[in-house]
């Protein structure tokens, strides 16, 4: 269905509204008892059906049952999904193809180049559902296809990888026409993903530099729309424009916890549905986990529920809640990721109170934004929002002396664990000032262990220093770190 057609269904069922409602007529009995509840017949599209039953007159009471509204949220986000991903397949192919011709004309034989041809070979064949290429990209072709083993052929030394992350899955791999160009998508998606996490510092800072020229000479223009739909939609970012980076998601984490003692669907899905509450959502695949909480956990407390037991009426709720979990999970295995499944805890975060410098450093955060928009147009706008928000909304928590929720603790660990991964490319460049006796230069980050006094216990954690080296009176490489001026202790008993 195209937008101007969704709209279109939109206003109709609005006005249809006064009609559609599920018919209920069951005799009086006594209060609370069990009720056998009848199955009257098939209602795929909900509103065809109905409209049958009122217009022979078959119904004398109407019952606006939320499960309309459960089915219509399922329904659209797969019609925005499918928009979206359309989209991103024909911007992606626009993208690649105008990699493939700037690495070609640039005549650039250097390693990275050739290698960067070779991965963008790959992953449009992927995209086009081209059969075969020639040389080395088309063995990788065969190999990532086959879903097994291999070997990563465009990277120093040719890493031994596993390509089976590559298997469409979900709504990429549906049995429809309509769908087909997504399983191509899917495959050129993780492939590309895979070398952008495998890539040393220089072939991915080239990647990028050619994926931005190809941008600002207006390949893949839609990509900075799709890139902004999909944060809305499932929460993930951009690795690159284009290839989505997928957010760590609570219920992914809990149920692969809970693949250790599998169960069947009416068990496990409940269990998730209580445990994991969304109370906060930021996309919207967050509001369908809040809205499994909600009907998951709702309670059949108005006298209107009174002809059947309120166990018959949490089973029907949670039904519902699976019905609308599984329409997501059918949709979002481009986008959301266990991430953090191999840790064996997710520790809690604790923020360095220091609120005015965060707030210092939110503003250049901004300003960093402001100055990409002039930069580069061509990534669209969109309102000002910087990453270290999360921080202060969670400090502000902290400082009340109120724990975080699971779910601001896992946006914080995700952050720490993966939004800082950028290379330092002027790290250890020389520099003089005046005044300073001597030449400077930032010294390599390190990690050191320190006590904090939290929540009435000291805690021994992890603090990131940073600090520059003054080089020794004789200039001749000897360079010295500043003082401390506390000395700590750093030995195996203490808990480095």
């Amino acid at each position: 269905m195209n937008r101007a057609r969704a709209v279109a269904v939109r206003v109709s069922m609005r006005a249809l509204a006064t009609l559609v409602m599920l018919a209920v007529s069951l005799p009086a009995q006594q209060h609370g008892a069990a009720h056998a509840i009848e199955d009257v017949g098939e209602a795929r599209v909900p509103s065809r059906a109905l409209f049958k039953r009122v217009k022979a007159g078959a119904e004398d009471v109407l019952w606006f049952d939320v499960g309309y509204a459960v089915r219509r949220v399922v329904v659209e986000m797969h019609e925005d999904w499918g928009w979206i991903e359309s989209k991103r397949s024909d911007a992606l192919i626009e993208l690649l193809d105008a990699m493939r011709v700037r690495l070609k004309d640039e005549g650039d034989e250097s390693r990275v180049s050739r290698r960067l041809a070779g991965i963008v070979d790959v992953a449009g064949a992927l995209l086009y559902g081209t059969e075969a290429i020639d040389g080395e990209a088309g063995g990788e072709l065969r190999e990532v296809r086959a879903v097994g083993d291999g070997r990563m052929r465009f990277v120093p030394g040719a890493v031994e990888c596993s390509w089976r992350s590559t298997r469409p899955r979900g709504g990429y791999a549906a049995d429809s026409p309509r769908f087909k160009e997504f399983e191509g998508l899917f495959r050129a998606t993780e492939y590309l993903r895979l070398y952008l996490a495998k890539m040393p510092d220089a072939q991915r800072q080239r990647f990028v530099e050619v994926v931005d020229a190809c941008r600002q000479a207006g390949a893949g223009d839609a990509l900075a729309m799709v890139d902004e739909a999909m944060a809305l939609l499932f929460g993930a970012a951009a690795v690159v424009p284009g290839v989505p980076q997928p957010a760590v998601s609570l219920d992914l984490l809990w149920l692969r916890r809970r693949a250790q003692q599998p169960g069947p669907s009416h068990e496990v899905l409940p269990e998730l549905f209580g445990a994991v509450k969304a109370e906060q959502p930021r996309s919207m695949a967050d509001g369908v986990l809040r809205l499994c909480h909600l009907l998951a956990n709702a309670e059949a407390n108005d006298a209107v529920f009174g002809e059947l037991t309120k166990q018959q009426w949490r089973a029907k709720w949670r039904d519902a809640a699976s019905f609308a979990y599984v329409g997501l999970r059918e949709v979002d295995c481009a986008s959301r990721a266990v991430g953090i499944e191999s840790f064996p805890k997710i520790p809690r975060v604790v923020i360095e109170p220091l609120p005015e410098v965060w707030r210092a450093l939110r503003w250049l955060d901004l300003k960093s934004d402001e100055l990409t928009k002039i930069t580069h147009p061509h990534l669209g706008g969109g309102e000002p929002r910087s990453w270290i928000d999360e921080v202060l909304a969670a400090l502000e928590v902290q400082q009340r002396g109120e724990r975080l929720s699971d779910e601001q603790n896992l946006e914080l660990v995700e952050l720490l664990v993966y939004a800082f991964g950028e290379p330092d490319m002027l790290l250890g460049t020389v520099s003089e000032l005046d005044g300073v006796q001597a030449a400077l230069r930032r010294a390599e980050p390190r990690f050191v262990r320190l006590p904090i006094r939290w929540r009435g216990e000291v805690h021994r954690v992890l603090a990131l220093r940073l600090y520059v080296q003054q080089q020794g009176d004789g200039g001749d490489g000897d360079w010295r770190d500043p003082p401390w001026g506390v000395t700590l202790d750093v030995s195996p008993a203490a808990g480095r």
